[in-house]
């Protein structure tokens, strides 16, 4: 786990329990609990629609898909974009790489969930979620 020093109050913790949040996507909107269900998960946080980074970043998630999917691991991906740049990023995304996003992107406009995440602006970070909704690991870089 990686800390910044501007930030280390605010960055979940191994062990500590994954924050609950609603928002929208452009799958629909989404509770993050409920849709983790009772599964193990990768919660993307962070970036920003149509950065380089972002774009191989996410591009590189919906490779994987299915190799989480048969794994019955879930995968969820949170910025600060609205849903509308994220309906147009995702087809952007495909283009890039070939791969098509099929996981929820959740769009945090203030950046609320995102900083509970340990990705305020600026920020990104990875998260791998137990079944008991507990963080295992984390990454985090700025």
């Amino acid at each position: 786990w990686r800390y910044s020093l501007s930030h280390s109050d605010m960055s979940p913790t191994p062990g500590s329990p994954l924050p609950d949040f609603s928002l929208g996507s452009q799958v629909g909107p989404i509770n993050l609990h409920s849709y983790l269900g009772l599964s193990w998960s990768l919660v993307y946080a962070g970036g920003l629609d149509f950065d380089p980074v972002s774009l191989t970043e996410l591009g590189e998630m919906a490779r994987l898909n299915g190799e989480f999917a048969a794994r019955k691991i879930k995968v969820v991906a949170v910025n600060s974009s609205s849903v509308n740049s994220h309906q147009s990023f995702i087809v952007d995304i495909k283009a890039a790489t070939g791969h098509q996003v099929d996981f929820p992107l959740a769009s945090d406009p203030d950046s609320t969930a995102l900083t509970d995440l340990g990705a305020p602006p600026g920020y990104r970070s990875l998260l791998w979620v137990s079944p008991g909704k507990e963080i295992k690991v984390g990454f985090q870089g700025g």
